[in-house]
């Protein structure tokens, strides 16, 4: 497998190469959370999995509790759909760094 096979592979694994989810909350529920470096970064991973979607569509889907932002201002911000949220904190609570 050549590199640029692997990078093909990767592209289409993680829903670059083609946009098949239709909402920011299919996205995240499928990866179970979204993580980035800011929350604007965030919101892009999202987007480039759409197959059509705004900035305004990503931001509506955190209105109604769709997703949950965890972390919005910091230095790293983390997504996760809002039904998956409890689990997020179970394991933050018991996690020992």
């Amino acid at each position: 497998m050549t590199n640029l096979d692997i990078a093909h592979q990767r592209l289409h694994n993680q829903y670059i190469a083609s946009a098949t989810f239709e909402n920011p909350g299919d996205v995240v529920r499928w990866f179970g959370a979204v993580q980035a470096q800011d929350y604007a970064a965030a919101k892009w991973a999202v987007g480039l999995r759409l197959q059509s979607a705004t900035d305004d569509d990503i931001e509506q889907a955190f209105a109604p509790n769709l997703l949950t932002p965890l972390n919005k201002t910091e230095t790293r911000a983390l997504a996760a759909s809002a039904n998956c949220y409890g689990a997020f904190l179970d394991r933050s609570v018991n996690a020992s760094f």
